[in-house]
């Protein structure tokens, strides 16, 4: 979940062995959802070429680990009817959330990816 515009994606069916190479497995599955989100091929490069390392922690954040539950939740949901992955990310992503800085997410993102410039 992007910490700014509480953009995110929903994996899937990993396997033990995903998790030996889990940050690309998530850099090329946040490349696909924004390009499927259809957002513009050279910001969502610019994004992703500033996704060469990265680190998983833990979070104490209430606020990030109540939408999370929501995400998964509603993900959940809609795995139980069959919904394909891709179009579960698409779901989630233009769900309203209260304590986001856009009500839809898919707005925030927009807005990060419309700022990119100005960070690289």
């Amino acid at each position: 979940m992007n910490s700014v515009s509480r953009y995110n994606i929903f994996l899937y069916g990993l396997k033990k062995d995903n998790f030996k190479n889990f940050l690309e497995i998530c850099v090329a599955a946040i490349k696909e959802n924004l390009l499927l989100d259809g957002f513009e091929f050279q910001k969502v490069e610019k994004y992703i070429s500033k996704c060469d390392s990265g680190y998983f922690c833990k979070t104490d954040n209430r606020a990030v680990l109540g939408q999370m539950d929501d995400m998964i939740n509603m993900a959940l949901i809609l795995l139980e009817n069959n919904v394909p992955a891709d179009e579960i990310n698409r779901r989630n992503n233009r769900a309203p959330m209260v304590n986001a800085s856009d009500c839809y997410v898919v707005d925030g993102m927009e807005k990060v990816l419309m700022g990119i410039d100005s960070f690289l």
